[in-house]
């Protein structure tokens, strides 16, 4: 506090600049701005140099780039361990496998339809619930087929891309066409499941590895 206020002008500088590189925005013509992985550390939250596939601007992930940089290196795994399910020609040119992108926000979704909850009864209140979570889960769909339209990190569709909106507490996975052949919505939904109840509660690091950890098994499966 002291420090701020000795040296108030950078610091207000360091909050403005941080204000505007936090921030996403979608305008009215549908065009996401929102960091690219290629922005690195300064746009993406990042303290590392190297080359990230976590993009979290909010700085969600603790530990300062410890746990972004591990959930790096399970998405390294992921691509390098995997088979290239592009044509040869492809494969050729780049062998790699899958490619992973996450993409993590403080919050996605507005809460005007929770603000008369307790004015309401208890179905209302339900019905509501259902509503809110439903417009979270649409929200977040929404958002992590803009981030993979503006990431481009598949070859033929073998990309795929996690959302992870921390306040909203929802995790969404969107992929092309390509992964959904081993990675498909029913795999989706059941590991995400497993992961919702406790993965907001100890953090964003222990829902994302786990779930990352399972698609890694699950791409590894040769088509």
């Amino acid at each position: 506090m002291n420090n701020c206020y000795s040296f108030s002008c950078y610091c207000c500088f360091i909050v403005i600049f941080c204000a505007l590189c936090l921030s996403y925005e979608v305008k009215e013509d549908g065009t996401l701005i929102y960091p690219h992985l290629e922005d690195k550390q300064m746009l993406c939250g990042r303290d590392s140099w190297k080359t990230i596939s976590v993009c979290d601007p909010d700085k969600i992930l603790g530990l300062k780039d410890v746990e972004a940089s591990q959930l790096d290196e399970i998405i390294k795994k992921i691509k390098h361990e995997t088979k290239c399910p592009c044509s040869n020609y492809i494969c050729t040119k780049d062998p790699g496998g899958y490619k992973v992108g996450v993409a993590i926000v403080k919050k996605l979704s507005d809460d005007d339809l929770a603000s008369s909850l307790d004015d309401e009864d208890h179905y209302e209140q339900n019905s509501n619930r259902r509503k809110k979570n439903e417009k979270k889960l649409e929200e977040a769909g929404k958002f992590a087929h803009m981030v993979r339209n503006l990431w481009k990190l598949g070859r033929c569709d073998e990309d795929i891309i996690i959302v992870y909106s921390h306040d909203d507490k929802v995790i969404y996975t969107v992929t092309g066409d390509m992964a959904s052949k081993v990675l498909t919505n029913k795999l989706i939904t059941e590991i995400t499941g497993k992961v919702v109840p406790y993965g907001f509660n100890k953090g964003a690091f222990h829902g994302l590895n786990s779930i990352l950890h399972d698609y890694r098994q699950l791409l590894q499966i040769q088509l």
